[in-house]
Order: C-alpha cells, then structure tokens, then sequence
C-alpha cells in the first residue's frame, strides 16, 4: 500500500507567490492564518516565529527546504497573502 499523497498548494510552485482574498464577514487575520499554517506545516514547515500587529501578521517557517516566510495583512477590504521560500 502506498503513502497518502500530500497536497500540492499553489505557492509550492513558486519562490514568491502573492494572492488576495476579498474580505468576508467573521474573518480575519488570525484565520486565514490558520489556513496557510496549515499548509505550510502539511509540506513539512514547522513555525520559528510570529508576530501580530493589528490587521498585519507575519511567520517565518523552516523546513528542510529552507525558510518560508508567511506575510497576511487586511487592505481595502481583503486579505494580501505573501510566501516567500
């Protein structure tokens, strides 16, 4: 039998990858957040550092590819995502 295959996420692909997300009701930094931390940690990532300043957080992750850095802020009305690895 073989191992489950693991996800294969967007930003995987590339060494910056930036994406926004239009804001909705009861979101907000802290869970998109969640979301990316769990896939960065799903491709074997473990989390160093975050910190959290208003609608702004940042991440900084490493793994056995290098470091990943995780930026999430809330702008005009969506969330901006950065990874850059």
């Amino acid at each position: 039998m073989s191992a489950p295959a693991q996800p294969t996420y967007p930003w995987t692909q590339v060494r910056v990858w930036r994406s926004y997300t239009p804001y909705t009701s009861g979101s907000n930094v802290v869970t998109v957040y969640q979301d990316f931390n769990t896939q960065l940690t799903d491709q074997g990532y473990r989390l160093v550092s975050r910190n959290q300043r208003g609608n702004e957080l940042s991440a900084t992750y490493r793994g056995n590819n290098g470091t990943a850095q995780l930026y999430i802020r809330l702008v005009n009305g969506q969330f901006e995502v950065r990874i850059n690895r």
